[in-house]
């Protein structure tokens, strides 16, 4: 009986000692977020200045590069807040915005937000898509297209990136496909693991 009492009373100061460091790493996430955000925010509101001319003229070519800056500011601020997200999704209580949207749409202006590097690179982004709207998370799924073409871009020097996106039935098929190294043999079982990446970047 002292025995179990001792483990017990073990058992307890150690789950103790854990929830102490969860509600830690959570403060520090929502430190780090804060501390994140707060440059953005005058940043974005400059480049919408510029974008409505409230400083000058701009072209027609500044006003797409503006555009894209602006895009990719938000889509920073929604990274920013994943990381508080991150909490939640390993308790399994992330939150997720179903609507109706484009596909295409988010396809396109990811792809768009990416064309510069692309072309330094002298890669091509192909787009095979033609889905109509589809119920799913807007901010979501950008995110996700957004990693697998920044992704793609790393890790390849020459060719091309295909993006096709096809319905069958009621779901929604997406592949992207590019022309770089690949992902090694040993890799495949891990790369899905959380922060694993396979270093063989340019």
């Amino acid at each position: 009986k002292k025995e179990i009492k001792r483990l017990q009373a073990i058992i307890k100061q150690q789950t103790k000692h854990l929830q102490d460091l969860d509600l830690l790493k959570a403060d520090f996430l929502n430190v780090i977020s804060h501390e994140l955000k707060s440059p953005l925010t005058p940043i974005t509101a400059y480049l919408d200045l510029f974008l409505k001319e409230r400083l000058g003229p701009i072209t027609a070519e500044q006003r797409e590069a503006l555009e894209i800056m602006i895009r990719n500011s938000s889509h920073l601020q929604m990274l920013i807040g994943d990381i508080v997200d991150l909490n939640k999704l390993e308790a399994g209580k992330i939150s997720f915005t179903i609507e109706l949207i484009s596909l295409n749409n988010i396809i396109e202006n990811v792809v768009k937000d990416y064309e510069h590097i692309a072309k330094e690179k002298g890669i091509s982004i192909r787009i095979n898509a033609a889905i109509p709207s589809i119920e799913g998370d807007k901010k979501r799924l950008t995110q996700v297209f957004a990693n697998l073409v920044n992704n793609a871009l790393k890790f390849t020097t020459k060719g091309e990136i295909s993006i096709t996106a096809k319905k069958r039935g009621y779901r929604a098929f997406i592949e992207v496909r590019d022309t770089g190294i690949g992902i090694p043999k040993y890799a495949l079982d891990t790369v899905f693991d959380k922060f694993y990446q396979v270093d063989r970047g340019p």
